[in-house]
């Protein structure tokens, strides 16, 4: 990762911001600063021309955190019905999809970091919320 390109010299008040080849990092501290890419020098889109000092894991790691109230919930409320796989498939999708609403507005990275590390820790939640539903006894074996 590079420095930041700044056009001024400490990069205060508005500012154009160039990059060059490869991936760039802004300093942009004014929502009036211009970030700009020459042709076949990288690309503004999302994930690309973004560049983030924390690992990929890091992703997985909040998005499990953030599952964890969601997941004790719909675990408590399971065990008031008879347990199938369908209905706590169900809630385990439910759960995880809070931790993908807030990773996905929080991180700018590309559709491959999502695929891995957003929707493959929503996945380990589903099956995580079957295989304790399965685990635990309810308390009514109504349907």
């Amino acid at each position: 990762m590079r420095a930041p390109r700044c056009a001024g010299r400490h990069c205060g008040g508005v500012d154009q911001l160039a990059g060059g080849a490869g991936y760039d990092f802004y300093l942009v501290d004014n929502s009036q600063d211009q970030v700009s890419e020459r042709a076949g020098e990288g690309s503004l889109g999302r994930g690309e021309g973004v560049s983030s000092a924390m690992p990929g894991f890091a992703c997985s790691t909040s998005h499990l955190a953030v599952d964890l109230v969601p997941l004790a919930l719909v675990l408590y409320f399971l065990r008031k019905f008879s347990v199938t796989t369908g209905r706590a498939l169900l809630a385990g999708v439910a759960a995880a999809a809070t931790g993908a609403m807030a990773g996905e507005l929080s991180c700018g990275r590309g559709w491959s970091h999502v695929l891995i590390h957003h929707i493959g820790a929503a996945v380990a939640v589903a099956i995580a919320c079957v295989l304790l539903a399965r685990v635990r006894a309810p308390r009514s074996y109504a349907p």
